[in-house]
């Protein structure tokens, strides 16, 4: 399970963290002491936090997925070339993608199109 540290927004006096789960999505309004499920939420490997309400995860099949209503609904925006090892949105445009044989790729576009931005030399 991935914890995103960094609060999607501050709703009053709490801060609201989103979890990635082999169930689904998560969410605590009570600083990660509790999670209850997002229903209707795709399955994701990881997900980011930027705006006041907005979402933006990768699922382990490469699918960008956004969500503009505390992911209450998401859409498709693209698909990374295979699954990452690290995602992260930089902001509402602005994304960032480790693969796993560590090409960086990034998108600023909100993820519907990706560049590679770094290759490793191969061994």
């Amino acid at each position: 399970m991935e914890v995103v540290l960094r609060p999607a927004h501050v709703q009053g006096e709490g801060i609201v963290e989103y979890a990635t789960t082999p169930d689904g999505l998560q969410v605590s309004h009570d600083g990660g002491v509790n999670f209850t499920a997002l229903t209707g939420s795709p399955l994701m490997s990881y997900v980011d936090a930027f705006g006041a309400d907005e979402l933006v995860g990768a699922g382990a099949d490469g699918q960008v997925h956004i969500s503009k209503d505390s992911g209450k609904t998401w859409q498709v925006s693209g698909r990374l070339p295979g699954q990452a090892a690290a995602f992260t949105a930089v902001d509402s445009q602005r994304l960032l993608a480790a693969m796993e044989d560590g090409t960086v790729m990034e998108s600023t576009d909100a993820g519907h199109r990706f560049a590679i931005v770094y290759r490793p030399a191969s061994s």
